[in-house]
């Protein structure tokens, strides 16, 4: 993983980018699908956590009043039912 000063970005860009890396492909893939059956997903389960992915994350989150990362954490794993 390439270093990025925390200065010069958004911090949640950064953590964004660490969590992505290090998120399992199956568990990214559990989440699409979870998200899918909520009406949060319209994209492919790849098991990327590309833009679409955050982005319905980010949307899921803000509608259970949580904090709209984009990022997987044990919130979002435990109110979709993965933990």
């Amino acid at each position: 993983m390439t270093a990025v000063p925390t200065e010069a970005v958004d911090p949640g860009v950064v953590a964004e980018a660490t969590v992505s890396t290090t998120v399992s492909g199956d568990l990214v893939g559990n989440v699409q699908r979870a998200l899918r059956a909520r009406g949060f997903y319209r994209g492919p389960i790849d098991g990327i956590s590309g833009a679409p992915t955050r982005s319905a994350i980010r949307a899921y989150a803000a509608s259970r009043g949580f904090a709209a990362t984009g990022i997987i954490d044990n919130q979002l794993l435990a109110s979709l039912g993965l933990l």
